[in-house]
């Protein structure tokens, strides 16, 4: 049997960032997917207008349902709003076994400059210590772990880690020298370097599709490292086909 994939996010209802891009990415490699929204973002490629966040209620209750059909082998989470944060900390420490690995890209702001969240970013190390792989970009880490990326050391970077522990961190777009973007990829016993080439494109949802694809691959059995290396490879392969929206903004676009 496939294996099972969740995705639990917010909702742009355009479909190129979130749950609906989420689910379709993962659809595409082969998985089972299940959804299950943790809002509904007004957004576009412009500008996010607002959100309506889902019920704790509803999202335990949905997360309970879809393992009534079985157990996954990989859960991706992306944004979580404040208010639902203690119900996923509470939801995945009751049923981690039954969520598999578990992939949180936190989501604390749009492009469009929108805040998810104001000051409540400690809210989230509860939720951060329930997964196995964060992977904020550099803007997002820098806001969490309130660092500077000009001048971190790499015990900077181990005490972050231990902040986290048992998750491992992935902080995306780490260095960006010569058209070259690094992914850093920190574990208590080693630290991997990922690059790609920078490309011209300004695509939508590159993060989300990223996330998704790791815990995709990881649910398909790779290990963590191979599945970041996939991932990005993919991306990558995604973006040099993705579409205009307007104003030389693009988005991916799956068969």
């Amino acid at each position: 049997m496939k294996p099972r994939v969740l995705i639990i996010s917010g909702l742009d209802p355009s479909g190129a960032s979130g749950l609906l891009l989420d689910v379709t990415i993962s659809s595409s490699e082969g998985v089972i997917t299940a959804g299950i929204p943790t809002c509904l973002v007004a957004e576009n490629y412009r500008t996010v207008e607002g959100i309506q966040i889902t019920e704790p209620d509803i999202l335990r209750d949905s997360i309970d349902l879809v393992l009534e059909e079985g157990d996954f082998k990989a859960t991706k989470i992306g944004l979580v709003p404040p208010s639902l944060v203690e119900t996923l900390v509470e939801v995945i420490s009751e049923r981690k076994s039954q969520l598999g690995f578990v992939v949180f890209d936190p989501v604390l702001f749009s492009s469009s400059g929108f805040n998810f969240y104001e000051k409540e970013f400690d809210l989230l190390f509860e939720l951060f210590r329930c997964t196995n792989i964060i992977t904020p970009n550099i803007d997002e880490f820098e806001k969490l772990f309130k660092t500077n990326r000009e001048n971190i050391s790499e015990e900077e970077l181990k005490t972050h880690l231990n902040s986290i522990k048992p998750a491992n961190l992935l902080i995306t777009s780490f260095e960006r020298k010569k058209r070259i973007i690094t992914n850093l990829f920190l574990t208590p016993s080693k630290t991997m370097r990922f690059e790609v080439e920078e490309t011209e494109y300004d695509v939508r949802g590159t993060g989300c599709a990223l996330s998704s694809l790791i815990a995709t691959y990881v649910a398909k059995g790779c290990k963590p490292e191979k599945a970041i290396e996939q991932s990005m490879k993919r991306v990558s392969e995604l973006i040099k086909v993705s579409v205009v929206i307007k104003n030389r903004k693009r988005r991916f676009v799956l068969d």
